[in-house]
């Protein structure tokens, strides 16, 4: 996964990022 060293340095911001991202494109 692309993101796995990002997540393990931030992964609150990452998460969060995340939703915001895939929530409207789940819609």
């Amino acid at each position: 996964y692309v993101f796995s060293g990002h997540v393990k340095g931030h992964p609150e911001r990452m998460l969060k990022a995340c939703a915001v991202f895939l929530t409207p494109l789940l819609k």
